[in-house]
C-alpha cells in the first residue's frame, strides 16, 4: 500500500498511558480506519471505523486500553491507518507506562 500525496500521520505522548494520533486527510474519504496492534501482531484496539470523514487535519487521542477497556501496557505498538479501504500508512507507537 502506497500513500497517498498529502496524507500524513503523526504522534506525541499527551500524558502518561496517552497518546495523541493525528493524521492529514488530503480528500473527503467514505471510510477511515486506525487500528493499534501489539508487538506480536495482535490487534488490540480499533479507534476510529468511520463510514466518512472530510478532507483536513484530525486528532485522536488513545487512552491505552484494548477495546475490551483493559489497559495493555507500557511497549511499543504499530498504528495503522487507511483510508477508504486501500490507502494507508503505519507508525511505531511508544505508550509510556501510568505514573
Amino acid at each position: 500500500m502506497n500513500s497517498l500525496p498529502g496524507f500524513e500521520i503523526s504522534h506525541k505522548p499527551t500524558e502518561p498511558g496517552e497518546v495523541e494520533i493525528s493524521y492529514t486527510l488530503p480528500r473527503d474519504t467514505p471510510n477511515v480506519f486506525i487500528g493499534l496492534w501489539n508487538k506480536f501482531a495482535f490487534h488490540v484496539r480499533t479507534l476510529i471505523n468511520e463510514v466518512s470523514q472530510t478532507r483536513g487535519r484530525k486528532t485522536v487521542i488513545w487512552d491505552g486500553k484494548d477495546d475490551a477497556g483493559n489497559p495493555v501496557g507500557e511497549g511499543l505498538f504499530i498504528c495503522r491507518i487507511c483510508i477508504d479501504g486501500e490507502v494507508g500508512d503505519s507508525q511505531m507507537i511508544r505508550l509510556l507506562a501510568t505514573t
